[in-house]
């Protein structure tokens, strides 16, 4: 039988998030669920209840702070172009928590992100109009203050104080090291080592055996065809397979050694 990733479906129960999260790196008391995690996909199906229970916000946002460089940016506009996530709430809660993330990750320094920012303001517009706070929110935001880059979406939410700032160590203490993170999850790994892009998605595919051909590895990503198409060729024409199921010095015990 084909190997799975999870998340298959977007509507997810918060014990299912969970499960995913903790496999990608936040130390829940729930176990990891013990196949591969799709990061972009389990970010888009989080944003629902980040949205509405301040822990997984601040979780989630941690985590992102930490591991953002590890998401592909492009492949989330991807998924959110071609319906893949779709937002259709009354006030959009989850479209504008994504765009605030997004605008924390800009500021950190990680440019890339303006892309989702620019994707999410296609259906909220330049200027979000506000949403009403709760009670608790108020009572919050009067004893720590407003979270920016949650106000500029909309969202009146106290801060989260996360990054330079950090208060709150609780929430630091969950997000587990890189070194865990890499070695539980393989496709974030080869994201570290190859980059994150589209190359280190298909190959991931491919060597995780979830796809038997370009127009699966497409559907399954998000991506065109001719863009899985082309690495996979590429890939196939590199015997990559071969490489990471042997040694690929042949039959010496290390590399070459130089001249």
């Amino acid at each position: 039988m084909q190997p799975t990733i999870q998340p298959a479906k977007p509507q997810l129960s918060r014990d299912e998030l969970t499960c995913l999260w903790s496999k990608l790196g936040i130390a829940y008391a729930t176990p990891p669920i013990n196949v591969p995690v799709d990061p972009e996909r389990t970010l888009l199906c989080s944003l629902e209840h980040a949205s509405h229970q301040r822990k997984t916000l601040k979780l989630v946002a941690a985590w992102l702070s930490t591991y953002g460089d590890l998401i592909h940016v492009e492949r989330v506009v991807c998924l959110m172009r071609n319906g893949t996530w779709l937002d259709d709430s009354a006030e959009m809660r989850p479209a504008r928590t994504l765009a605030a993330f997004a605008d924390r990750l800009v500021e950190q320094g990680d440019r890339r992100w303006n892309a989702v920012i620019t994707e999410a303001k296609r259906t909220l517009g330049e200027s979000p109009a506000q949403l009403p706070a709760s009670e608790d929110e108020v009572f919050l935001i009067g004893r720590d203050g407003t979270d920016a880059h949650f106000y500029k979406f909309g969202i009146s939410t106290s801060s989260l104080m996360l990054g330079s700032d950090v208060t709150d160590q609780s929430v630091n203490k969950k997000i587990r090291l890189r070194e865990h993170v890499l070695k539980e999850n393989p496709w974030l790994r080869l994201r570290s080592a190859v980059g994150t892009n589209w190359r280190a998605d298909v190959l991931f595919i491919i060597l995780a055996g979830l796809a038997k051909n370009p127009f699966q590895a497409s559907r399954t990503l998000g991506c065109s065809y001719e863009t899985a198409h082309r690495i996979w060729n590429a890939a196939a024409a590199a015997k990559v397979k071969e490489l990471f199921q042997t040694d690929p010095w042949g039959e010496r015990q290390g590399p070459p050694s130089e001249p």
